[in-house]
């Protein structure tokens, strides 16, 4: 008598199928069992312009206030115009939370006319 059975390629789909769920199911009622990572003492660092002057000569002076909670450095300031960044100034400026530090920038002049922007100079 021929023995009628399940074919070996529905058999392995099944087994498949029974691993995947079993998996989901075990995930998550471990990931609900788990105890969350709480986000506490996550420190930011986060840093405001004050305020900001064009001087006489050209240059910039930078009011520069740190409002995060993390200390701080500055270590490179650009001058973006019309979507075009320029770096004016490279240091090491240290920040303290809710310090304000002066900084200046030199190396600019005013253009004249209606415009108002601040340029680089020419060399």
């Amino acid at each position: 008598m021929g023995r009628v059975g399940i074919n070996p390629v529905l058999t392995t789909l099944l087994l498949v199928v029974l691993a995947v769920g079993s998996s989901l199911i075990l995930y998550t009622w471990i990931s609900s069992s788990a105890p969350k990572a709480k986000r506490e003492g996550t420190l930011e660092a986060k840093v405001k312009l004050e305020a900001y002057s064009i001087t006489p000569y050209g240059g910039l002076i930078l009011y520069v206030r740190n409002i995060g909670s993390t200390r701080l450095v500055v270590d490179a300031i650009y001058l973006v115009i019309d979507g075009s960044a320029t770096l004016v100034r490279r240091g090491d400026v240290v920040l303290e939370p809710g310090q304000v530090e002066r900084i200046v920038v030199d190396s600019f002049h005013r253009t004249e006319g209606g415009s108002g922007h601040v340029e680089p100079d020419k060399p």
